[in-house]
């Protein structure tokens, strides 16, 4: 059997490989072993790319406060990602304007400024900017301007009437 350069560089790797008959045979083994753990780590790196963009995704439709039963689901690093990603949007959005624009608000474009809404549940009161107060309750049917009501909507409180 023949003793390649590698195997007197690297005695410890020769060892795993000291059955390869050719050189060119144990690096084609050595290269094999490197591509496959290289497609294991982007696999990996995958996964954890799309927690973090389905992470992100709840922040835009869910608000700056995760529900319960998601926060339980995530681990400490995405939890510190999400802290670490919300603070950084709320900075920018501090940023635009005078006096800051909510980003998160308007995510389509309004057909009117005012829109029909339902209470799904029970919530309280609801103080608008005129300083109006509105209690919502279940099943109840109000019109609102649609800046207080995106929230809400996307909380499952309130449910656009078409």
């Amino acid at each position: 059997m023949r003793i390649s350069y590698f195997q007197k560089m690297f005695p410890l790797r020769s060892e795993l490989y000291i059955y390869a008959r050719y050189e060119d045979q144990w690096l084609y083994t050595v290269l094999k072993k490197k591509v496959l753990n290289r497609a294991i780590h982007l696999g990996r790196n995958m996964s954890i790319y799309n927690r973090l963009m389905r992470i992100k995704e709840m922040r835009w439709d869910l608000g700056s406060i995760l529900p319960s039963e998601i926060r339980s689901s995530l681990c400490e690093p995405e939890i510190q990602w999400f802290n670490k990603y919300n603070k950084n949007l709320a900075t920018y959005m501090r940023s635009i304007g005078e006096k800051g624009l909510d980003l998160t608000q308007d995510v389509t474009p309004p057909k009117s400024l005012y829109i029909e809404v339902r209470c799904m549940e029970n919530y309280g009161e609801l103080e608008l900017e005129e300083g109006d107060i509105i209690v919502l309750q279940k099943n109840t049917t109000h019109y609102l301007p649609m800046s207080h009501c995106q929230h809400l909507i996307r909380q499952g409180i309130l449910k656009h009437v078409d």
